[in-house]
């Protein structure tokens, strides 16, 4: 008799990668295609020197605030720098301050949420006690603090969202070790002896990777959105970088009615990089976590 794997099953997944690649298209349309669009968005940020027809700096004076034609796809800004290349160049800002920050933060907020969660109640609540200080302050408010007092750069950025996003990751990963503790596979390694070091590689971190991949996804969003916010204001990745925050912020105070291009298609590009996080972060939730569908 032959078994029939479930096509939710990991089993089924990584034997035949290219039938749930078809599965995950065709049950999670919204997740596949937001998958689809960060893949196409950053393979054009790889070649953006190949794709992009002009350098992001190069200024055409004579042909400044020209509405989208043929010469300039989507126009040009203020200082007749071609807003296409620039879209372009800032995918890249936007995808490395986004994945390099939340990777770091993954890693600082999933270590000492699981040293919260296990090396005594003392330690856990004198952490737990700067966690709730740090997130007493709202993000971009804390962001602000932090790049205001650096320095804007985009080192700078990336150290300040890193900080932001720390606490909320501190947070999920003790609640996923304390929730793991009280499996009956933890109490057996413990009355076998096993190490606290151990307990941890073995048997607590690998339960939380579903809910580290679906943070990532889920913080992406939110980072690419603090920058934008940073750089709108003033603070975040400085001129004449690209930058989808700046690009909206040069033409929305003085060129709105006269120029809307200028901020009405950063703020698409933007849009559609956060919005495409979202949608692959629930597909990948509702695949991956046990809770809401049975694997």
């Amino acid at each position: 008799m032959k078994i029939m794997l479930n096509p939710k099953s990991l089993n089924w997944r990584l034997k035949y990668p290219f039938r749930f690649l078809f599965w995950f298209i065709k049950t999670k349309p919204l997740g596949a295609m937001g998958g689809a669009i960060i893949i196409t968005l950053f393979i054009i940020s790889l070649f953006a020197s190949h794709i992009a027809p002009y350098h992001p700096f190069e200024q055409h004076i004579e042909n400044r605030l020209s509405p989208p034609n043929s010469d300039f796809l989507f126009g040009t800004d203020t200082f007749g720098r071609d807003l296409f290349t620039r879209i372009i160049y800032g995918i890249s800002t936007a995808l490395y301050v986004g994945l390099v920050s939340v990777s770091i933060a993954t890693i600082i907020g999933t270590s000492i949420g699981i040293a919260s969660a296990t090396l005594g109640k003392r330690i856990d609540i004198i952490l737990q006690r700067v966690v709730d200080g740090v997130m007493a302050f709202p993000s971009l408010v804390l962001a602000l603090i932090i790049v205001a007092s650096f320095g804007t750069s985009t080192f700078n950025v990336g150290i300040a969202i890193t900080i932001v996003l720390i606490p909320q990751t501190i947070r999920l990963a003790r609640a996923q070790a304390l929730r793991i503790q009280t499996e009956t596979y933890i109490t057996a390694a413990i009355a076998i002896g096993a190490s606290p070091f151990r307990i941890i590689w073995r048997h607590i971190l690998p339960n939380m990777v579903t809910s580290i991949v679906v943070l990532l996804t889920g913080f992406v969003g939110e980072a690419v959105i603090v920058e934008a916010s940073l750089s709108f204001l003033g603070l975040g990745i400085p001129p004449p970088q690209p930058s989808w925050g700046r690009m909206i912020q040069e033409g929305a105070f003085l060129y709105l009615e006269t120029a809307p291009w200028i901020t009405i298609i950063p703020g698409l590009a933007l849009s559609l990089l956060v919005v495409s996080f979202a949608f692959l972060g629930d597909a990948i939730r509702d695949i991956l976590d046990p809770h809401i569908q049975p694997l």
